[in-house]
């Protein structure tokens, strides 16, 4: 998110968590770097996860 190019999508992406077309867990798809070297940091260190989002915690309300 250099400069902030991103944040008019965040923040509708806050819009839908916060509107509940999304459960916050949907944020854990996600990482958000605000420098190219964090970014670079995030991938190097970075260990898969077992996210398994299921369909109901997107959308539950």
């Amino acid at each position: 998110n250099t400069n902030g190019f991103y944040n008019n999508l965040l923040n509708f992406f806050d819009d839908i968590i916060e509107q509940k077309f999304a459960n916050k867990k949907a944020q854990n798809l996600y990482f958000i770097a605000n420098t190219p070297k964090e970014a670079v940091e995030y991938l190097k260190t970075y260990e898969p996860q077992d996210l398994a989002v299921k369909k109901e915690d997107i959308y539950a309300r």
